[in-house]
């Protein structure tokens, strides 16, 4: 048994870590629930979407570096590779916040907390990226825990005790708290050349953009909908629509976990069989969750949610859905690692085109969120579907 927690660890840990965010996360989201009406729970829900675009500031070089650092071994070049990301990062982050401002000039003010937080969270997830991809994941796991754990722990207490107000401020402080301790204790060389940095950053652009593009289209699937939603169907139902969501993101934690763990063995190995093995494990482990949450879920809504006990239905629908769609990651990294980055795009363009008429002629014609969970889960189907497809594809073409 020692073996196996020793063998397993990083794994444990890891998981843990992020099931600890997961519970966090509901405690704050159920605090939020319990403290804001539905209306000002779809602002800040806006507000957390807006927080999440800063994942993609990077336009690609962060996917360039999943790519890129595990077969690097020199520290000069590893360092430089960074570099590269972090100043284009940091220069994209500025172009995204100045865009946001006029997303919605009335409510700057409001939304900058969000977009301040999104700059120092993109940049400090670049650390986070870089030492993922040791084999010793001792200190990705540390610097997991202050991206991921900090930052929601003080924000519980924030609004625990000044409400709104500690919600805004704790939002930005915390991120800015962990971007400082991070450069600091995670030191990395961001001394780089203009000649390396057009190098390198060429190198992992050209690499991670046409991923950027497929992962971009697919937040706008999954999180940028909900800024449609509101325009046809106000905040309110927003709030609603994001109460839902937040346990489907609460569910494909794990497989996301998961995939960040093995993704050195994805990227440098590139083995079919391995990536069913990894698929089949992430698979049942789903099955197994959703089994033991769906019984316990109306118990638990009814206990400390309980205006939102009309909503259990949907709650449990989304986490039946959500068992197909945990086997993305895993899915994405291999088509990741083989080069068909392109077919990726080519996947999410037509199923977020799908989706997104389907989107349209649901808020024209009906008024009820049944339908839109129902959208929702197909669009899962079908973008596993066609992810699947290429998988066997190239699967093919390698045992040729």
């Amino acid at each position: 048994m020692k073996d196996f927690f020793q063998k397993y660890k990083s794994f444990i840990n890891y998981i843990g870590l992020g099931y600890i965010g997961v519970i966090l996360n509901i405690v704050l989201s159920i605090l939020m629930m319990r403290m804001f009406d539905s209306a000002l729970f779809g602002k800040i829900s806006l507000g957390k979407s807006i927080f999440q675009s800063y994942e993609f500031s990077h336009l690609g070089t962060r996917f360039g570096l999943d790519r890129v650092l595990p077969h690097t071994k020199s520290i000069k070049k590893r360092s430089y590779l960074f570099a590269s990301s972090f100043y284009f990062t940091l220069f994209c982050s500025l172009i995204f916040s100045i865009v946001w401002i006029f997303f919605d000039i009335k409510n700057a003010y409001f939304y900058s907390f969000f977009f301040i937080a999104g700059v120092f969270s993109s940049l400090s997830t670049l650390y986070r990226v870089f030492y993922r991809t040791y084999i010793d994941k001792t200190v990705f796991i540390s610097i997991s825990f202050w991206i991921l754990i900090f930052p929601i722990l003080l924000q519980i207490l924030a609004i625990y005790f000044w409400g709104l107000s500690g919600l805004l401020y704790s939002n930005f402080l915390t991120y800015l708290i962990v971007f400082i301790y991070c450069s600091i204790k995670y030191r990395i060389n961001l001394k780089i050349n203009i000649t390396s940095f057009k190098y390198y950053l060429k190198k992992i652009f050209s690499i991670g953009f046409f991923l950027f593009l497929s992962s971009i289209i697919s937040f706008l699937a999954l999180v940028g909908d909900r800024f449609v939603v509101a325009k046809y169907w106000g905040l309110s139902l927003v709030g609603d629509y994001s109460v839902i969501m937040f346990f489907f993101v609460a569910f494909t934690t794990l497989s996301a976990s998961y995939t960040e763990l093995i993704m050195n063995n994805i990227i440098l190995n590139k083995d079919p069989s391995y990536i069913i093995k990894q698929i089949k494990v992430v698979f049942i482990l789903s099955i197994i969750f959703t089994i033991v949450a769906v019984p316990i879920l109306p118990y638990f809504i009814e206990f400390l949610i309980p205006k939102y006990i009309h909503l259990v239905f949907l709650m449990q629908l989304i986490l039946l859905g959500g068992i197909i769609y945990s086997v993305m990651p895993i899915l994405n990294y291999y088509l990741h690692a083989v080069d068909k980055r392109k077919e990726l795009l080519a996947i999410n363009v037509v199923s977020t085109i799908i989706y997104f008429i389907g989107l349209f002629i649901v808020l024209n014609n009906f008024h009820e969120l049944r339908y839109l969970i129902y959208l929702k889960i197909f669009s899962f189907f079908l973008v596993v579907a066609l992810t699947s497809y290429y998988f066997f594809k190239s699967k093919k073409n390698v045992s040729q």
